[in-house]
């Protein structure tokens, strides 16, 4: 049990030392040398998972939910960097669906952790389809106003804010549920699930910045990377949360 945690602990810290080098070496052009950079960087986040997994002897559907989102993740990951390199659209779309899954598959176990924790609430509340309809539409004028063009991922990148905006909503959803019933890893959740749900909004949204805008900033790189692999790491951990 202490090598899991010493191994936990020690991708973690990982993380530290191979994210600003992805980052010092991906920058001002992408190549296949910070396409495997990057890729240990995701491959760290997989050990976090699964040394979680293992630690907390998590065998529960939401263990394995988590797990393979952070699959489709490491896929998408690579993908989205592929499509630096070589510049063709197709891949981004592919990063994409890659993503969307992973949200998908988050949403999953969220919607189990829930369902098993307060089986006598409904599983949505009656605020998560309004909040998403306001963040839709908030996203749509922002985007207008900020002259971010999406082009011919238009569609496919409204059905991705929607999951992503559905995992978000429900992950905070489950950490306040979490937090009025005084489960004893409330805090935990709250900076775990709470936390990680809302970095990884931020750095999509500087995704879309980056990606659809017209000023491709290093500064702005850095937080959509920085607060990616802090999100990933985070989710994770949650697995310790949750054994459900």
């Amino acid at each position: 049990m202490k090598f899991l945690q010493i191994a936990m602990l020690g991708a973690i810290a990982l993380e530290v030392v191979f994210v600003p080098l992805f980052l010092k070496i991906e920058w001002p052009n992408r190549t296949y040398r910070s396409l495997a950079c990057k890729q240990i960087c995701s491959a760290l986040f997989l050990i976090v998972g699964l040394c979680a997994i293992f630690y907390a002897k998590n065998d529960s559907a939401y263990a394995w939910l988590v797990l393979s989102a952070l699959l489709c993740s490491f896929l998408g990951d690579a993908l989205l960097h592929y499509e630096a390199i070589v510049k063709k659209e197709a891949f981004f779309l592919y990063g994409l669906i890659a993503f969307a899954a992973a949200h998908i598959l988050y949403l999953a176990a969220y919607f189990v952790a829930f369902g098993r924790l307060f089986p006598d609430q409904p599983p949505v509340a009656w605020h998560e389809p309004l909040l998403l309809i306001v963040i839709l539409v908030g996203g749509y004028f922002t985007m207008k106003r900020l002259k971010l063009d999406a082009g011919k991922l238009k569609i496919p990148m409204l059905f991705y804010t929607a999951i992503l905006a559905a995992m978000v909503i429900h992950a905070c959803h489950l950490t306040l549920a979490c937090m009025r019933a005084g489960l004893p890893l409330r805090f935990s959740i709250l900076l775990l699930l709470g936390g990680g749900a809302l970095l990884f909004a931020v750095s999509d949204g500087t995704l879309a910045f980056l990606h659809f805008g017209d000023q491709k900033k290093y500064s702005l790189r850095c937080l959509n990377i920085v607060t990616y692999y802090a999100a990933q790491c985070m989710l994770a951990a949650t697995i310790l949360c949750f054994p459900v």
